[in-house]
């Protein structure tokens, strides 16, 4: 089972990843392992990992099996990904 990120109050866990991403990631990464999701609004789902072999299978790799979403281009303007 993949563990899930789960914000305090009634906050979306978006608020809290946007403070600081990097070190949001970091701290989770320390708290729950190399690989967890946040839940967005309730409806949506981001999964985050700190594992360079998943990342470079699904950003390199694979890269065409894995769908982007609006979230993903707002982040890859944001962080300058290349994918």
């Amino acid at each position: 089972m993949i563990p899930v990120y789960k914000s305090k109050g009634f906050k979306p866990a978006i608020f809290d990843m946007a403070k600081d991403p990097l070190n949001f990631v970091i701290e989770q990464s320390q708290k729950l392992g190399n690989f967890f999701r946040i839940s967005l609004y309730g409806y949506k789902q981001v999964f985050v990992t700190s594992n360079v072999e998943v990342i470079k299978h699904v950003m390199q790799s694979k890269q065409k099996n894995y769908r982007k979403s609006a979230t993903y281009k707002q982040l890859k303007l944001a962080l300058g990904l290349c994918t």
